[in-house]
């Protein structure tokens, strides 16, 4: 089954909120899904914006230092990022999104985790138009990737050793979603760590297309 709208808009509800009204609300659109089975498909989601907004973030090319950074960061930003976020788990994932091969796999908990959480770091500061566009991105990778398809195909450029180009492909099985939604659901990023270096700082390069 493809993503729903009301699964764009529950995940567009977390990464906004910005009031407990709104970081309620958000969660219990996220309930509302699992209630009547329709969270599965918010995992992938999660994935595939994740993928498009590390590309935002890193394009057109990264090294082994901005993802440590980064992770570095986004950690010490909050007590509950430094709590739920596995180091070797977001900087895997990262990684992964970006098209470096890793020979590891975090556990499931960890990989849902790094994905949700940096999400939120990765589109805190964008503006409303940026961030329609990463969900919109994001949820045409997802589609993919729940109609069965491992890898997606993307334009690839060259690579110099130590580096990363935020054109290669993810959609490796080992980077796929873990679950749907971690449990407890963390805290909205403009309600944890908007502050942060981490979700300060974004790309002004424009993103690669996922197609």
């Amino acid at each position: 089954m493809a993503v729903t709208d009301d699964q764009v808009a529950a995940l567009r509800a977390w990464l906004t909120a910005r009031t407990d009204t709104g970081a309620d609300d958000a969660v219990g659109q996220f309930i509302t899904l699992a209630r009547t089975g329709r969270l599965d498909e918010v995992g992938a989601l999660v994935y595939g914006a994740f993928a498009a907004a590390a590309r935002r973030r890193f394009s057109p090319a990264w090294a082994s230092a901005d993802i440590v950074g980064f992770v570095a960061e986004f950690r010490s930003s909050s007590t509950e990022a430094a709590h739920l976020v596995s180091p070797l788990a977001a900087e895997n994932q990262l990684r992964g999104v970006l098209g470096e091969k890793q020979a590891t796999r975090p556990p499931e908990e960890a990989r849902a985790y790094a994905q949700f959480m940096l999400l939120g770091a990765l589109t805190v500061a964008l503006d409303p138009q940026e961030l329609d566009s990463v969900l919109t991105e994001g949820r045409g990778l997802a589609d993919q990737l729940i109609a069965g398809r491992s890898r997606v195909t993307a334009p690839t450029s060259a690579r110099t050793p130590g580096t990363g180009s935020a054109a290669d492909t993810p959609g490796s099985p080992d980077h796929t979603p873990g679950s749907a939604v971690p449990a407890p659901v963390p805290t909205p990023p403009h309600r944890g760590y908007a502050s942060s270096p981490a979700a300060s700082r974004r790309s002004t390069s424009s993103p690669s297309a996922l197609t």
